[in-house]
């Protein structure tokens, strides 16, 4: 029997993935996102909980990974260690492998330190959580089995910085019926921000047809991302001013507006 479930007790934005193992495994992570504040030369101490809700035994292995999300918001896991906002160096942890047993919970303690001279801004790294495959009975596991990784994101922000960016653009498709709103954001900063705010659309006439709220959409630090928008409600052709306003933490409002087509 294959079984499947991960949750998490929130999720800011990233990503987590499928995990499978043979059997009746169940495994949950809490939380999956983390924000720490650590002054330059300090350090702080935090923890992941991990639970086999599975009834079966699982041995998990735990690395460090940098990352950091293309345009189009996928993940990518560098080999280089060069990548500039990186603070897997800045990390230490107690154990690479962890046993549990069905219904056990476990703490994943680690240590955030910043170097001395560090540069104010938001870095960021994140844990791998993958199962170890063992031999059951003397046999080899099911060569089918699927296996992959669990992620959890750490934010460990340096100094008082504010994030700044602009909207870039503002684009329609229309595919089946369905309208999608793209919104290309930069930000300009050292600091991350998401994409909170609305979008209000306007007929040619000038009357507002539709007004929708914006997904928390992560923009990491000098990245651009492009933020897709499914309409809750279809637009007839026609052509419509957009007009999008995204908040930042510091209280500053990012707005842009633009006239669209859509056929």
């Amino acid at each position: 029997m294959f079984m499947k479930r991960i949750y998490s007790g929130y999720i800011f934005f990233l990503f987590f993935s499928v995990l499978i193992i043979y059997g009746q495994t169940s495994i949950s992570l809490y939380p999956l996102n983390t924000e720490l504040v650590v002054r330059a030369g300090k350090n702080k101490k935090d923890a992941f909980f991990i639970k086999n809700d599975g009834l079966d035994s699982i041995q998990i292995q735990v690395k460090l990974k940098s990352w950091y999300l293309k345009k189009d918001g996928t993940p990518v896991f560098p080999e280089s260690e060069e990548y500039p906002f990186s603070c897997k160096e800045w990390i230490t942890f107690e154990a690479s492998e962890i046993n549990l047993s069905p219904g056990e919970r476990k703490p994943i303690h680690y240590i955030a330190s910043v170097p001395k001279g560090t540069l104010p801004g938001h870095y960021w790294a994140a844990f791998s959580f993958e199962p170890i495959l063992n031999k059951e009975h003397g046999k080899e596991v099911d060569s089918m089995i699927i296996r992959r990784k669990i992620m959890a994101s750490v934010f460990v922000k340096v100094g008082n910085i504010k994030p700044t960016g602009r909207i870039i653009d503002i684009f329609a498709h229309k595919e089946e019926g369905q309208t999608e709103i793209g919104i290309l954001i930069q930000n300009n900063s050292k600091a991350h921000f998401y994409s909170s705010g609305k979008l209000e659309i306007m007929n040619e006439q000038g009357k507002k047809v539709m007004e929708q709220e914006l997904s928390g959409e992560l923009i990491l630090p000098e990245s651009e991302r492009q933020v897709k928008v499914d309409l809750e409600e279809d637009l007839a052709s026609g052509k419509y001013l957009v007009k999008c306003e995204i908040a930042l933490q510091s209280r500053k409002t990012l707005k842009f507006q633009k006239s669209i087509i859509i056929e």
